[in-house]
């Protein structure tokens, strides 16, 4: 039934991201250059997400990007693009909401 084929399906994913082969932060922006060869816009904000949660910077994101056009054409980047420009304003956004935090008092030193 369902709960059998999700369990399928959620065993190999767990088994792939678990491997420690590959560091989390380049798996994830190899996620990101397949959703977005294959214009999966869903997937691509997924994993862009994930990959800045994993330690992807913005510019190794566009880095990414570049090389995808390469090989894949504009029009799959052009959305890809659009996706990571909606997760890069979601951070600036949920950033700006956040309070600052107090200052520290400084300890001063005892001579």
């Amino acid at each position: 039934g369902t709960v059998t084929g999700v369990q399928t399906c959620a065993l190999p994913i767990c088994n792939v991201w678990a491997d420690k082969t590959i560091p989390l932060k380049y798996r994830s922006l190899l996620n990101v250059a397949l959703t977005t060869a294959f214009r999966c816009s869903h997937e691509m904000r997924v994993h862009i997400r994930g990959a800045r949660n994993n330690g992807a910077s913005k510019e190794e994101i566009r880095a990414v990007l570049m090389q995808v056009m390469m090989y894949c054409g504009i029009l799959p980047v052009r959305e890809a693009v659009r996706c990571a420009n909606q997760v890069f304003a979601e951070e600036n956004a949920a950033k700006a909401s956040k309070p600052a935090k107090p200052a520290r008092a400084r300890k001063s030193k005892k001579r």
